[in-house]
Parts: C-alpha cells; structure tokens; sequence
C-alpha cells in the first residue's frame, strides 16, 4: 500500500487534500497565471496580424498547447530522472495547484464573513470576484444568489473536469483541459471582439465539460441524499428537467441540481452591460427565489459531501486497484 500512493493515483490523492486544506496556492507563477500570460500575447500578436477570426483563435489554443505542453512535460521527466521524488513533487504541486475545490470553498466563505460584517461594499466585492455580472447595486440577496449560482457552475469545471481530465489522461490531459478552460474565460465571451475568435477555445471547453457536468450531477444528487438540510429528490428532478434551460449545455446541470437540492428559486434577473436582463430560472416554483446566509452554509456542506465522495472513491480505487 505504501508503494501505490507515490503512483499517479496516490499523488492525486495527496493532491485532493492539499487543495481541500489550503485551497488554490497563490505565487508568480502559478500556471493558470503564465498560461493567461502567454495567451494574451498570443492574442495580441494575432490581432495585430489581422487574424481575428475562428482561425486565427483556433491557432492562439494550437499555439498555446503547443507552447506550453511540451516543456512541461520536459520538465517532469528531467526532475525525474534527476530524483524520483523531485519528479514526484513537481507533478504533485501542479496537481495541486489546478484543482480548485479548496478555492472554491474560501472564497464562498469570503462572501459569508462580509455579510456577518454587514459590509455591503465588501460583499459586492467578494461575489463579484466569483461573477462576471455587475453587483454594483446589487443587495444582500442578490450577491448571495450570484455566489451560490457561482459555486454551483464551478463545482464542474474547476473540480470534476479536471479531476477526471487527470484520472483518464494523466498530466497532459489535464493541462490540456487547463488550456481550454483558461482560454475560454478570457475569449470565450460572445462580445464584438471575442464572437468569432473565441469560438475554438468556446467550443472545446463545451465538449470537455460534457461528460463532467452529467457525473457532477450524478455526484451532487448522492452527495444531497447524504446532507442533512437539503434533498436528494429534488436534486435529481431539477437537474434533469430543467439543465436545458440554460444556454450552455453543461452549466443548468450543477445549478439546476443545486437550486433543487437548496430547494430554492435560482437565476432570474442579472445585471450586464448596464441593462438588466431576465436569465433561465431553476427550482421548483412554489420554492422561494433568491437566498439567505445559511442557504450558503448548506451549499458549503452539499459540496465538501461531494468532495467526500470523490475521495473515497479515490481512496477505494487504490486499495484495490492500485
């Protein structure tokens, strides 16, 4: 037993508790901040040589995997060979650090402590490091509503895509699928400048996110059945209902099953681009719309179930597996 957790799966492990204890570490050059670095100049230098289309965003995500993929894995296998346990560590600390649970967690706790302040100001801060709508004016309740709306969509993509990215396809799966997520929310928005060129990196970070978001679901509905406070039932009903309404095919999925689970009223009006616009509800209409400080607590027990699950799975898969 020993031996099977210095493999791909015990370092995956022993990554799933780092980033659950500490959450996402912070320094200069942290991958996910290099890879925005080297993306934007990618992007820059395109525009400037009039490639502004899908082409030209399909060669910045060729450009930025080839770029960035090759000397990575250079890298481990020169620490590896160097010393097995440097090798060890590099990949640990990279797992590590593309996970995104723990983060996830710390800043929805953010939002909790600038409520129990009574900070309105701060409280529009902190969710709005979570969203890309204007909170601006936005009060108690709706800065709770983006924040859990928030954690919900996230659980996906910032934990059980690359979760799995990693399990089935190793370290280059995994920063392939970084690659993709992080491009996606630089140029993936459908904007005068990004409609066209962010289409690449849109797409494929859709079709990556496909599998994850169903077995989030599928997760998020045991975890509920688990969770004193929230429901099982209603998890599954709202995800599978009611997932189409939102125009990605992957976001309903969590935040349908959340707004079941919470049996809450979420999405509705959001504030963007100055207009308020009215965006696809999730929950049961006879539930109330909107959210209190302690529906967030339950969200923060719903997830760290969850989180649970997926560790015990990983722990079973190497006891018996290897």
């Amino acid at each position: 037993m020993p031996e099977v957790l210095f493999t791909s799966g015990g370092l995956l492990l022993f990554a799933l508790l780092l980033d659950r204890v500490w959450g996402d570490p912070v320094y200069l050059l942290h991958p996910v901040r290099l890879l925005g670095h080297l993306a934007r100049l990618l992007e820059q230098g395109l525009f400037q040589l009039g490639w502004k289309g899908r082409l030209g965003g399909l060669l910045q995500l060729l450009a930025l995997i080839g770029l960035s993929l090759p000397p990575l894995l250079w890298l481990r296998e020169s620490l590896t060979k160097a010393s097995p346990w440097l090798g060890w560590g590099f990949e640990l600390w990279l797992l590590y650090s593309l996970l995104a649970f723990g983060d996830l967690l710390k800043h929805g706790k953010q939002v909790l402590r600038a409520i129990k302040a009574k900070d309105l100001a701060q409280l529009r801060q902190e969710a709005g490091k979570l969203v890309s709508r204007d909170l601006r004016k936005a009060d108690e309740a709706a800065c709770l509503r983006a924040t859990l709306e928030s954690l919900a969509e996230n659980f996906v993509d910032g934990f059980v895509s690359p979760l799995l990215a990693y399990l089935f396809f190793g370290l280059p799966g995994l920063w392939i699928f970084k690659v993709f997520s992080t491009l996606d929310s630089m140029v993936g928005y459908k904007t005068e400048r990004y409609r066209r060129f962010g289409w690449a990196a849109a797409k494929g970070d859709d079709l990556l996110n496909w599998l994850p978001a169903r077995l989030g679901w599928l997760g998020l509905v045991l975890a509920a059945a688990l969770t004193p406070g929230v429901s099982g039932k209603k998890a599954w009903v709202c995800g599978w209902r009611q997932h189409r309404r939102h125009a990605s095919p992957n976001s309903g999925w969590p935040m349908a099953t959340v707004a079941g689970a919470l049996g809450l009223r979420l999405g509705g009006p959001v504030a963007r681009g100055g207009s308020l616009r009215q965006e696809a509800e999730y929950g049961f209409h006879n539930d109330p719309f909107g959210a209190k400080p302690s529906d967030l607590t339950r969200l923060f027990r719903l997830l760290n179930w969850a989180w649970a699950g997926a560790f015990a799975l990983q722990t079973l898969k190497i006891a018996f597996m290897g």
